[in-house]
């Protein structure tokens, strides 16, 4: 699996200029964007939200809430361990760019969510 590609990269004052939506829609509107420009593909990793956070100026919680946010929307999925991905049809693609097969549920003795 690769990084984040090196031509995708947030400007940290996109964030910080205020046009009414929060810092996390804005970050969540930036990637958005670079999977329609084709900036991130099916696949590509997004940075870790720590990593992200620091090079932003916000702080972590504001990162995994826009985190949180696309994988709503259904542009990225994060893997326990291994990062946040983001996906097409709903699964993350692999190296060569078809859909992975679903990883095993693994049991945490909590309901599914809805």
């Amino acid at each position: 699996m690769v990084d984040a590609a090196p031509a995708w990269r947030i400007e940290r004052e996109r964030i910080h200029d205020g046009d009414g939506a929060s810092r996390q829609e804005r970050i969540a509107a930036a990637v958005e964007a670079a999977i329609a420009e084709g900036r991130l593909r099916p696949g590509d990793r997004l940075p870790p939200v720590r990593r992200l956070a620091s090079d932003l100026g916000v702080s972590g919680a504001t990162v995994a809430a826009a985190y949180d946010l696309l994988g709503q929307r259904g542009r990225v999925r994060g893997e326990v361990g291994r990062g946040t991905f983001v996906v097409d049809g709903g699964r993350p693609a692999g190296r060569d760019g078809a859909p992975r097969s679903a990883a095993p549920s693994i049991p945490t003795g909590q309901p599914p969510r809805a």
